[in-house]
This record gives C-alpha cells, structure tokens and sequence, in this order.
C-alpha cells in the first residue's frame, strides 16, 4: 500500500542526497536475461510526463513525472497501475485547464537495497505549502508492494530500533533548530520538553515510513516533527547534522 506522508528524514550519516529524477535505475544482482548474460537493470522511468507554464504565473513551470516500475521478467502490473490511478486523475483531463487542478508538481526519486525498491513520489498543491510523500516499497524478486518490517530486515533492523533512530533525529533537529531555540529562550525549557514529547510519542513514531535513497541509505518520512508547523514544511534532513535537503526536482529543471 502507498504511504501519505508530510515529513521526509534520513537516518544515518549521508554523503548522498535524496533527489529527483525524470527516471532512475539501479543495477541488481547478475542476472542472466532470456538471450543470456547481461547484467540486469532495475528501472523506474515516466509512465506519463507533463510539463508547462502555470497559468497562474507563466514564469514558473509545472512540471509532473507519474512513474512505473520496471523490472525484467518480472511482473509489476499491480503496483503500477495503483500509482497511476493515484496520480493522473490529479492532472488536467482533456477540456481541462491548470487552473481547473490543484496540482502544482509530481517528481518521484528511487533507491535500492538488496531485494528492497523504494520509489519516493512528491507532490505538490497550490492550495498546500507543504509536499505530501507517497512511499511504494517493492520486492525486487516479486514485483509485489512489501511491508515496513521487510524494509527494516533489510537493514538488519527491528521496528522498535527503528522507532529510537527516529525519535533521536526529532530530538536533534528541535534541539538545533533556531526557531525552537528561540521559542525555549521565550517559553523556558520546560515548553520545549514538551514539543520533543510530542514529536516523539509512540503514535507519532509509528507513523514513520521506512525508504531506500538512491545511494542504498534507510531512510524515513515522518509523522509529526513541530518545524514542520514552522516554516519547515519542506524539510528533509540528515540525521546526524540535520542538514536539509532538496526537494525533488526534475532532472531537466536542476541546477
């Protein structure tokens, strides 16, 4: 099943970053194909791509990228056609306009790790400052959408280590944030005890989606972190340093 999500971390020290791509691929274990020999390729491509000027300001550029998962001699139907139904009704249908839609980009991200495929979609909505991130996590060998613990036993992780590493990233990031830093100079650090507490209740961490980034690193998208509320809708952070990174983009548009 997909999962919605507002909030996007990675755990772990990084060298890489999550970003985006028209299309992706990661190569897999040597596998002989019909004709013999070749080295397989696992893909995630455009199922559908459009791109032009928002008619709400011609300068800027809606760009949509719907993917689909590829991988040889392996059926992928299923989750494919569930991200497709999700994404295209959002888009301007025949007679339609931009402005008729909500939508103000779709761009999607993969990664791998072992038999786990993780593609990452991003949306964005006029109507909403903040991204909202679909998860599909895939069995290589299957073609099937797996479970949170899969992803985890991939990484030799349970899910209650999981929860800790997530609650240690809430914790540094409101500890390092200027933003909260002022807030506890104003309110004490008792009100500041309090926004960790909230961030890192049991509820709140089960929300977190375990994923793959493009350099094989776990990472998660998150329930609840309070910047987030803050003008930090958009974040995405290293676990460690809690440096933020980009939000997805297409890979014509980067810089």
């Amino acid at each position: 099943m997909k999962k919605m999500i507002t909030v996007l971390l990675c755990l772990g020290m990084m060298t890489g970053m999550v970003s985006g791509f028209t299309s992706c691929s990661v190569i897999t274990e040597a596998v002989e194909d019909a004709n013999g020999g070749d080295v397989t390729k696992v893909g995630v491509r455009d199922a559908y791509e459009i791109t032009a000027n928002a008619e709400y300001d011609p300068s800027q550029t809606v760009c949509c990228h719907i993917p689909a998962v590829d991988i040889p001699m392996v059926n992928t139907f299923e989750v494919n056609t569930e991200i497709y139904n999700t994404f295209y009704p959002m888009l301007p249908a025949i007679g339609e306009t931009w402005s008729d839609k909500d939508i103000d980009g779709l761009h999607y991200a993969c990664g791998r790790n072992e038999d786990v495929l993780s593609v990452l979609v991003e949306l964005d909505l006029q109507s909403d400052d903040a991204s909202k991130y679909y998860v599909y996590n895939i069995s290589i060998s299957s073609g099937s959408q797996i479970s949170d613990s899969e992803v985890l036993a991939a990484y030799g992780m349970t899910r209650e280590e999981f929860d800790q590493k997530v609650a240690e990233t809430y914790r540094h990031i409101l500890n390092t944030s200027e933003w909260i830093k002022s807030y506890a100079e104003q309110e004490g650090q008792d009100a500041l005890d309090s926004l960790i507490g909230e961030s890192t209740d049991a509820a709140n961490l089960a929300k977190a989606v375990p994923f793959v980034n493009e350099d094989g690193q776990l990472c998660f998208a998150g329930g609840y972190c309070v910047p987030a509320a803050s003008g930090y809708t958009h974040m995405t952070a290293l676990l460690e340093s809690g440096e933020q990174l980009p939000k997805l983009v297409c890979r014509e548009h980067q810089k």
